[in-house]
């Protein structure tokens, strides 16, 4: 199974940006793994700027690929949870893309794409701090899920 994080705009960060540079180079000893950013709509009002990110969206998201939303109102699961439900989709799936919006969220056409949504907190969270969590939460899945001794918890 391949897995991509689609984001809109860029890590500006340093401190983010090398957070994120370390799990994404982490995870591709267990799936091949991607990130890919389309502009965001900073310039924008909101209506206008979640319209032009969620067309900038859907053109990474080919038919065969699973989208799931990294969304506030996704569904909530455990480091342990998302392992199981990663192991069930290495069976079912070969493109997975997990896709983080912009600070407006997503267009109606990218939630009609999707087929999850995935809730990382119940709190709100910077956009940055949101990528960096889930590659962190994606590692971990994946390190559970191969038995590797990064998660303390019980798997």
């Amino acid at each position: 199974m391949r897995i991509s994080l689609i984001a809109v705009g860029k890590t500006r960060d340093k401190h983010a940006a090398a957070l994120c540079a370390d799990y994404a180079g982490r995870i591709p000893r267990f799936a091949p793994f991607t990130i890919h950013e389309v502009k965001d709509g900073r310039r924008m009002e909101s209506g206008p700027a979640r319209k032009a990110e969620g067309e900038r969206l859907l053109g990474k998201l080919p038919a065969g690929c699973r989208p799931v939303l990294l969304d506030e109102f996704g569904t909530r699961r455990t480091s342990v949870e998302l392992a199981a439900w990663l192991e069930t989709r290495q069976r079912d799936t070969r493109d997975l893309r997990f896709v983080l919006g912009g600070p407006w969220g997503f267009s109606d056409e990218v939630r009609a794409r999707a087929t999850d949504s995935l809730r990382l907190s119940d709190m709100t969270l910077p956009h940055e701090l949101a990528r960096v969590l889930f590659l962190e939460q994606l590692y971990r899945a994946l390190s559970i899920n191969a038995g590797r001794k990064y998660h303390n918890g019980t798997p």
